[in-house]
């Protein structure tokens, strides 16, 4: 179904994980978060068409702005490309710089793979693709924002805690 392995999974759980509520409505499992948004990377789909079996797009899309506001998104998207380099030998690294994504990067790396993985429908064909556009709803993506009457949150979030997996965070091969 083109969700997050088991392994993905496990490596970004602890960049996401969310502070403890005591009042309001409680927080939401981030893994079906995670997986809206990277189907929303993968298809390039526009939010508003976010499948049923995710969370409601208005929450997957407010839950990716705070990330990516906060830095969390370039560090799940980074374990994410170490992870796929460790267990395919693709290298991901030259759409990085810092460990933060670079939007100019030239992305023939990316293609050159995606052609290796022809049968497609594979952890690591899901995995490449999310790195096509891995800023939906940014600048040179196509209509992926929702409507601007939505309250999308503006400003720094205090919701992500800053966890262990912050400073082990694998230094560039």
């Amino acid at each position: 179904m083109n969700e997050l392995t088991k392994e993905q999974w496990e490596l970004i759980k602890p960049l996401v994980s969310v502070k403890k509520v005591t009042r309001g409505r409680p927080r939401t499992n981030m893994k079906p978060v995670i997986n809206g948004i990277f189907w929303i990377c993968k298809t390039g789909s526009p939010w508003s068409d976010l499948p049923k079996r995710y969370p409601p797009y208005s929450t997957c899309f407010r839950l990716y702005k705070e990330m990516l506001e906060n830095g969390v998104w370039d560090k799940v998207l980074y374990t994410i490309a170490m992870d796929l380099m460790e267990r395919t030998g693709y290298d991901l690294l030259s759409l990085f710089s810092n460990k933060k994504l670079d939007p100019s990067a030239d992305k023939q790396n990316l293609f050159m793979y995606l052609d290796q993985e022809k049968n497609g429908r594979t952890w690591v064909w899901n995995t490449l693709l999310v790195f096509l556009n891995p800023n939906p709803g940014e600048k040179n993506t196509r209509n992926n924002k929702p409507d601007e009457s939505e309250n999308t949150h503006s400003g720094k979030s205090d919701v992500f805690e800053m966890g262990p997996a912050d400073s082990d965070l694998r230094s560039a091969v």
